[in-house]
């Protein structure tokens, strides 16, 4: 088991900080097919679950997909991620960010948008969970159950290993 600690924010990769957010922002969105990522973006790194199973954060790299757990594999696309200007979770094969979204129905869902500077797509690996707070309350990223191909969706932190996650670099 972990303490999840909502004071201070860690990163377990380097921070990348850009000038002119919104620039940047505009021409990631630009490239939108998944040609490139932008320069100097921290990683690849894989995000391990910690309970154990050899299960990553995977997706197909699809805009608008939803994220799932996906066999640990060092040769997955999928499961290639980066730190991009100091807080976005960003997919290095599509360029896609990760973005926590309540739907109209009031579910929140993980998936792959257009990176925009937009407190949805910001995210924290504090206290080994992945957090975003833009729902006005903290969101960690939780898998759906424990099995390859469940999908992983923000929901209430609390201090379970299936909300604990190891950044590490391939």
């Amino acid at each position: 088991m972990f303490r999840l600690r909502l004071a201070a924010t860690v990163l377990a990769a380097p921070l990348l900080l850009l000038s002119g957010v919104a620039s940047a922002s505009a021409s990631l969105r630009s490239e939108g097919s998944g040609a490139g990522y932008p320069p100097g973006t921290p990683g690849p790194f894989k995000i391990a679950n910690h309970q154990d199973l050899g299960l990553c954060l995977d997706t197909t790299g699809a805009l608008g997909r939803s994220v799932y757990l996906g066999r640990c594999h060092s040769g997955d696309p999928g499961q290639r991620w980066g730190w991009w200007n100091g807080g976005w979770l960003i997919h290095l094969q599509s360029s896609y960010c990760l973005a926590a979204v309540t739907t109209t129905t009031g579910v929140h869902v993980a998936e792959l948008q257009r990176c925009i500077d937009h407190r949805i797509q910001y995210w924290t690996h504090q206290n080994f969970a992945i957090l975003n707070t833009s729902t006005g309350s903290n969101r960690c990223l939780s898998p759906a159950f424990a099995v390859e191909g469940a999908n992983v969706s923000p929901g209430t932190c609390v201090t379970t290993p299936s909300q604990g996650w190891n950044v590490t670099y391939w």
